[in-house]
């Protein structure tokens, strides 16, 4: 009888250390898909930190060329207004010059 008591407790014993046998390598699969899981995570993370950075290059580059047309559009519409407003004077001074002929030629 003690032998079976000892037989029944040594079985119980095998029993507890197959579940806890089974529940750390439940436990170590975990631990692996979690790491594979993060470092999945975090290689997304970067590819998607380098996607960002190459719009916010090409933003401030599109940025850049906005404001260099920008200038470039100023300038020439100061070009423009200038070149209109000499027209303006030499009109002007066309008609004098005929103003001053035609009282010379009378």
């Amino acid at each position: 009888q003690r032998l079976d008591a000892q037989t029944d407790n040594c079985l119980e014993l095998h029993r507890r250390l197959a579940e806890r046998e089974a529940k750390s390598a439940a436990m170590m699969e975990n631990h692996t898909a979690l790491r594979r899981f993060y470092a999945h995570n975090s290689g997304l993370i970067e590819e998607y930190a380098r996607a960002l950075s190459a719009k916010e290059r090409r933003l401030e580059e599109a940025d850049e060329k906005l404001l260099a047309a920008i200038d470039d559009r100023d300038a020439k519409t100061e070009v423009i207004a200038s070149l209109q407003y000499n027209e303006e004077q030499y009109r002007e001074e066309i008609e004098d010059l005929r103003a001053e002929l035609g009282a010379q030629a009378e």
